[in-house]
């Protein structure tokens, strides 16, 4: 409807991969005529911390319309585990180091930090298990992030 509605053929193109920054790489080197608009995820926001030497620069070569989603995201662990609050789950960590898994969408990705949390609370590791959603990391892992859906 949004081509009806402007009254120009809209093509969308995805280009996933690293993050998004295959598709941000692609945008960034568009024509700068208006004519090309980029939706990302909030993965764009730490971009610059996980590819340091990215092909652009997320503040110079992008320019902010609006906000389109706001999702906010929720922990989930195992029920295996026993774990019922985040004191827990850092009391946990601290006890058995290394023993967390968390969900990750992968390098670039916003999921890492969000569930990486108790790690850098407890100072111990956690390890990334890449998964392509949150229905593949169920039986996978130790904790991860999604964001609460409404449907």
């Amino acid at each position: 409807r949004l081509g009806t509605q402007l009254g120009y053929t809209i093509v969308i193109e995805n280009r996933p991969g690293a993050g998004g920054t295959i598709g941000m790489n692609v945008a960034a080197k568009a024509n700068p005529d208006g004519y090309t608009l980029l939706v990302h995820s909030s993965s764009y926001t730490v971009t610059p911390s996980t590819y340091p030497n990215a092909p652009y620069d997320t503040l110079r070569d992008f320019a902010g319309i609006t906000p389109l989603a706001n999702l906010p995201n929720v922990l989930v662990i195992a029920p295996s585990k026993n774990i019922r609050s985040v004191k827990e789950l850092i009391a946990g960590a601290k006890a058995r180091p290394g023993s967390l898994t968390y969900a990750s969408a992968g390098a670039g990705s916003a999921t890492p930090p969000p569930a990486a949390g108790p790690c850098e609370t407890t100072g111990e590791c956690a390890c990334a298990v890449d998964v392509t959603g949150a229905d593949t990391a169920l039986g996978r892992v130790t904790l991860l992030t999604s964001d609460l859906r409404q449907g």
